[in-house]
């Protein structure tokens, strides 16, 4: 098989990056060797792929926007989590009556409150979950 420009260009992002395998980087040399004009361009070529320096645009208020949007971020996740367990643990309780000497479990004797208390629950899961996960780029 004959080594042709097309297959080196398409090696040259990995030649160029440090990451091709030890057989690619000589297959490219090689071809180099044969090929100086092509070399030169494949040169010309790595300093627009691979800049030495890229320039940093971001701004003392662009770094205080992002901190003040994760620390917001922080604080919602926080928040639905402990609503989500409070409303998920909430049906689960009882109220004792003294007048009457029992204990009422919210799940069995006020099954309609305990049905709003699980959605609520769930509602706030949900929203725990979707800021975690708008999160998850910061990786907090």
């Amino acid at each position: 098989m004959e080594i042709t420009k097309d297959i080196i260009l398409d090696l040259l992002p990995l030649y160029f990056s440090g990451e091709a395998s030890k057989d690619t980087v000589v297959l490219v040399e090689k071809f180099f060797a044969g090929h100086p004009e092509f070399a030169a361009e494949a040169q010309k070529l790595k300093t627009n792929l691979f800049p030495n320096e890229i320039p940093v645009t971001l701004t003392q208020e662009d770094e205080m926007k992002a901190l003040r949007k994760t620390r917001s971020l922080i604080r919602q996740r926080s928040i639905f989590r402990a609503i989500a367990i409070f409303f998920s643990l909430l049906p689960f309780s009882f109220v004792a009556s003294s007048e009457r000497g029992l204990i009422m479990w919210v799940i069995r004797d006020y099954s309609g409150a305990a049905i709003v208390f699980g959605s609520i629950a769930l509602i706030c899961w949900i929203g725990f979950f979707v800021v975690r996960q708008r999160l998850s780029v910061t990786a907090l």
